[in-house]
């Protein structure tokens, strides 16, 4: 979605490189999930190669991931899922776009989708309990990507930070 949408160059390559992974992973899952035994004879072929490794028990490991996986092979499941995870995004999309009317005057759809975009992606970085910090930063430099303010280090960004803090305290909350 941020390809439609005027942001910088380097925002619109990093979202093509991450759709392109992420839809790359989500095939190769469904395909494990619909043909298990090809992950366990990489395996089987890996720890031929690399004894060493059988002190992880890896195939244990591998079984549940792939008993965690099985339900994607079903295709009514399948799209349940992601039919689930679309309204999900969506509703992120509209408490993001409602928390900037409460802090700016001219939200833009840009800056929404740029906003939830970093957040999102600021949970995966490891960081204290609660994401306190990353979030907040992350929220504070998609709103700068989508044009809602001038520099994501600026002193005039309370409103930015406060939108983080506002959004994480809103997340936490849905999620508790």
């Amino acid at each position: 979605m941020l390809v439609l949408l005027d942001v910088p160059t380097e925002v619109t390559s990093a979202g093509i490189v991450i759709a392109l992974v992420a839809f790359s992973g989500g095939i190769v899952l469904t395909g494990l999930a619909a043909k298990p035994e090809w992950a366990f004879n990489i395996l089987r072929r890996l720890l031929g190669w690399f004894p060493i490794l059988k002190r992880l028990d890896l195939e244990n490991r591998l079984q549940h991931f792939v008993d965690g996986i099985q339900p994607m092979s079903n295709p009514r499941v399948a799209l349940t899922a992601l039919i689930w995870t679309s309204i999900a995004w969506f509703c992120s999309l509209a408490a993001g776009y409602v928390l900037l009317f409460m802090m700016f005057d001219m939200p833009t759809v840009a800056a929404t989708l740029s906003l939830i975009v970093f957040s999102s992606l600021s949970v995966a970085v490891p960081a204290d309990p609660g994401n306190l910090g990353p979030f907040e930063g992350a929220v504070v430099g998609g709103l700068w990507i989508g044009g809602m303010i001038s520099s994501a280090t600026s002193p005039e960004n309370a409103p930015a930070v406060a939108l983080g803090v506002s959004l994480h305290a809103l997340t936490l909350t849905i999620y508790v």
